[in-house]
């Protein structure tokens, strides 16, 4: 869906979250519709942060491994060996799911 600013949470759903905004806003929905997350609806999000890893107990996330993804870059840059490479992602299971 393009927007998740008109979606009314509906039980047994699983949002896929790409920002912190739509992160507060659909939480904010799943409340006012009286649904427990992680119980009634779920929600997984990208990028490792501290803010998801405390919010209503913690939201699943798909993550890169960051650290590694800037050694990489950085060895590119100096050897000057340009290439696309993949990086590792994680996903890490907290009670939004």
């Amino acid at each position: 869906m393009e927007s998740i600013e008109d979606r009314i949470p509906i039980e047994k759903e699983v949002y896929v979250i790409p920002d912190d905004k739509n992160l507060i806003i659909i939480i904010k929905k799943i409340r006012e519709a009286k649904l427990k997350l992680g119980i009634d609806v779920g929600i997984i999000a990208y990028n490792e942060t501290l803010l998801k890893e405390v919010v209503e107990g913690g939201i699943t996330v798909i993550s890169t491994n960051f650290k590694l993804m800037g050694e990489q870059l950085a060895n590119m840059i100096k050897t000057q060996d340009m290439q696309r490479i993949e990086n590792p992602s994680d996903l890490i299971i907290r009670n939004s799911l």
